[in-house]
């Protein structure tokens, strides 16, 4: 089995994307879908919500990231902040953990980054 593209509704695809490509250092697409997002073994795509009223809804899935070490999860992390204040000028929600952490997108959508293999 292979998985095809995770599909993410965003209010904000452009914000988004930016930010994903500065932070994973990857080139994204457009497509007549919407943007489109390849990661090593996986592809996000990103493209408008479904309907008016899912707007203003925060959107309940929480895409997760697993990293070898401490080392590489504080180095995202600081990543994460740098990218986020570069494009918004504002501080990240950040929920701070010490082998994992979370922040919420411009939709208030949650990502998570963890150790492989540490506790949640």
């Amino acid at each position: 089995m292979q998985v095809g593209s995770i599909i993410v509704h965003s209010q904000h695809k452009e914000l988004l994307s930016s930010f994903l490509c500065h932070v994973f250092d990857i080139q994204a697409q457009q497509t007549e879908q919407g943007i489109l997002m390849p990661f090593e073994n996986l592809k996000l795509l990103l493209i408008d919500p479904l309907k008016k009223s899912l707007k203003n809804k925060t959107y309940l899935t929480e895409l997760e990231f697993f990293f070898e070490n401490r080392e590489e999860l504080r180095h995202i992390k600081e990543k994460l902040e740098f990218s986020w204040y570069r494009l918004t000028q504002t501080k990240i929600r950040l929920d701070d953990g010490i082998e994992t952490f979370r922040i919420y997108d411009f939709d208030g959508r949650p990502w998570r980054f963890s150790i492989l293999g540490g506790v949640s």
